[in-house]
């Protein structure tokens, strides 16, 4: 938060010699990397990549996504008059 107060943190393009906003995961990171023990730094982004790949497997695991099919976590779209019914007495005539 602290960075984000003071301006945020900024990455140097390679090439380009450009410059681009750090989003606040890469800021965090970045602090870690800064004041942790290379040695546990590294532990650390090494188990963080052993769930991205269990992640990975699990979600391989339950097949392909449908195009069109719904997603546990939404509803379905429904209109304003679907949900009334035929629109009834609703002050609007």
């Amino acid at each position: 938060i602290r960075v984000e107060k003071n301006g945020g943190s900024f990455v140097r393009l390679d090439g380009n010699g450009g410059t681009r906003r750090r989003l606040p995961g890469g800021v965090f990171i970045a602090t870690v990397k800064s004041r942790a023990p290379a040695k546990e730094f590294k532990a650390v982004m090494r188990r963080s990549a052993e769930i991205d790949k269990l992640l990975k497997k699990q979600l391989e695991a339950r097949g392909p996504v449908v195009s069109g099919a719904m997603s546990a976590r939404k509803r379905p779209r429904v209109s304003v008059l679907e949900r009334v019914g035929d629109g009834g007495d609703l002050g609007m005539g």
